[in-house]
Order: structure tokens, then C-alpha cells, then sequence
């Protein structure tokens, strides 16, 4: 039990990581659209999504390591 515990805390933070690169991802590319003219005149970088919602709900490093 403690292992499948520990294995699911790691893909967790894992999974954070990830979604953390994702917001860096979507917060530098909105912020390079904007230094180009042409691209937010013509609204290109309005599309661009807020990376903000990207959150992991689960947090497994509440997970109990017994069965008690």
C-alpha cells in the first residue's frame, strides 16, 4: 500500500510540474503575440488562453499509507 501511495504522490507532483510548464508555456507565448504588432492588432494573440485554470485537484500526498 505504501508503495501504490508513494508512486501516486510522484505522478501528483508530476502532473503539477507539468501544468506549471503549461501556464510558463501560455504566459510567455501571450507575452511574445503582444510584442508583435501586427499579431495583436489583428487580434491573433487574444486567442491565446490564460493558463490560470490549468490546476491539479488532486493532492495525494493526503493519501494515508495504511489500511487502518
Amino acid at each position: 500500500m505504501a508503495d501504490i501511495v508513494q508512486n501516486l504522490r510522484l505522478l501528483g507532483q508530476k502532473l503539477r510540474d507539468g501544468l506549471e510548464e503549461a501556464r510558463n508555456n501560455l504566459t510567455d507565448a501571450k507575452t511574445d503575440c503582444d510584442k508583435d504588432e501586427p499579431s495583436k492588432t489583428a487580434g491573433a494573440c487574444d486567442k491565446i488562453p490564460s493558463g490560470d485554470p490549468l490546476q491539479a485537484e488532486a493532492d495525494f500526498n493526503k493519501a494515508r499509507t495504511s489500511s487502518h
